[in-house]
């Protein structure tokens, strides 16, 4: 399994418009955000629900969409990210949002996982979970390259037995080919393509040098919620002073079950 991430070092010419057979990857900002190819505007997964899209240089929030909930991409003025399908939390749909305005363009066919694969909580994780889900998406063309692993395992209380911690590990992990002009959902036909972005689930970027300034993410207890945290994107001048922060949704982590 190869896992992508990118913090510190990446750079516009890393997120260049793909090729035939090389796919346009997402800038990605801290706090499992995503970035325009001008890095004037960030799409960060939003506190109570849906996708901000945050000013860069000010933190002005510019909108919000309650219509998906994971950015993926940004691609020729459109955000594609990652939508729940109400009452089946093992499947998505890929969503287009107008990059300015965040009127949604385009909504997919649904992506069907396996059964036992929960996306829905895709922020939501540790070892009492008893599952995890990551995504990515890369453009090529017409297409969106939606990769996907998922994750179960056992998380009672008691001690298992081998045979019970046996059956509760899953594991599991694809592409499908999206087509960003109909919503069509199929396999990819292009093998170098698939090549190049099977097994790459992007991980959290904690940092991101933008223009003098450093976009970095603070945590902060909730109280009476030993689960759950507050966060704020961030960003900081030069000197390490605050410019503006945004409020971001946290993830919910459940430590191991005694």
């Amino acid at each position: 399994m190869r896992w992508l991430s990118w913090t510190l070092c990446l750079t516009l010419a890393t997120a260049a418009a793909g090729g035939k057979d090389s796919p346009r990857q997402p800038v990605v900002l801290p706090g499992f955000g995503v970035g325009a190819m001008d890095l004037t505007v960030g799409y960060f997964p939003a506190k109570a629900a849906g996708i901000d899209a945050v000013d860069l240089a000010t933190g002005k929030l510019l909108w919000n969409s309650k219509e998906a909930d994971k950015p993926l991409v940004v691609g020729d003025d459109r955000l594609y990210a990652q939508a729940p399908v109400v009452g089946k939390g093992n499947q998505v749909r890929i969503v287009a949002l107008d990059a300015k305005t965040g009127k949604t363009l385009l909504s997919s066919d649904p992506v069907k996982l396996p059964e036992w694969a929960t996306a829905a909580d895709w922020l939501q994780g540790g070892a009492g979970s008893g599952r995890s889900f990551g995504s990515a998406g890369y453009l090529a063309g017409d297409d969106l390259l939606f990769v996907w692993e998922a994750r179960t395992w056992y998380a009672g209380g008691a001690r298992p037995t081998p045979e019970i911690e046996q059956a509760s590990r899953k594991h599991g992990e694809g592409v499908v080919s999206v087509n960003v002009k109909s919503g069509k959902v199929g396999a990819p036909d292009n093998p170098k393509l698939l090549g190049a972005v099977a097994g790459r689930i992007t991980t959290e970027a904690r940092n991101f040098k933008q223009a003098g300034r450093v976009l970095g993410l603070q945590e902060r207890p909730v109280k009476g919620q030993p689960f759950q945290q507050q966060r704020f994107v961030q960003s900081l001048d030069a000197q390490g002073a605050e410019v503006w922060r945004h409020e971001i949704k946290a993830p919910v982590i459940y430590p191991p079950r005694p």
